[in-house]
């Protein structure tokens, strides 16, 4: 994680710089990975990749999270037929593979990195939303918000 992070700095080489002079340059002082068939440089190309990655990680993640919370707690206040209906929707998601649906999203959304990332967030929703849900829920029955509700405040 290091590595990806301070490659650009760290790092003389960028990760696609070709060099046809140093083709399959084995691992030396200079090139610490080598190079390819191109003359790039193995240890930039994979720190930009690990950089990539870690990105995209991130973005799934908090957008997991922010959509989830967001769901979930809407799904979990509002109760009723909008809890049912949405949490049976969950249900069918929670059914199939994350990676399957993700799949069959990217083949809706078409071919493309970041709809990759968009079926990723929304393949993943269904497990967090359903706890955010079940957090809304019991915060929703603690003695001190119904006393307060009881109360008169909002």
């Amino acid at each position: 994680m290091i590595l990806a992070i301070a490659a650009p700095f760290v790092l003389p080489f960028q990760p696609n710089e070709q060099n046809p002079a140093e083709k399959l340059v084995a691992p030396s002082s200079k090139h610490l990975l080598g190079t390819d068939q191109y003359g790039r440089d193995v240890l930039a190309r994979l720190a930009d990749g690990a950089k990539r990655s870690l990105g995209a990680a991130l973005v799934v993640l908090s957008g997991t999270l922010f959509l989830s919370l967001i769901v979930g707690i809407a799904v979990g206040i509002t109760g009723g037929i909008v809890d049912t209906i949405a949490m049976r929707v969950v249900d069918v998601l929670l059914a199939l593979p994350s990676l399957v649906l993700a799949l069959a999203l990217v083949g809706v959304l078409g071919v493309g990195f970041e709809n990759l990332l968009i079926a990723l967030v929304l393949s993943s929703l269904a497990y967090y939303t359903r706890l955010a849900r079940g957090c809304a829920i019991s915060a929703n029955r603690r003695q001190d918000i119904i006393v307060a509700r009881l109360a008169g405040i909002g």
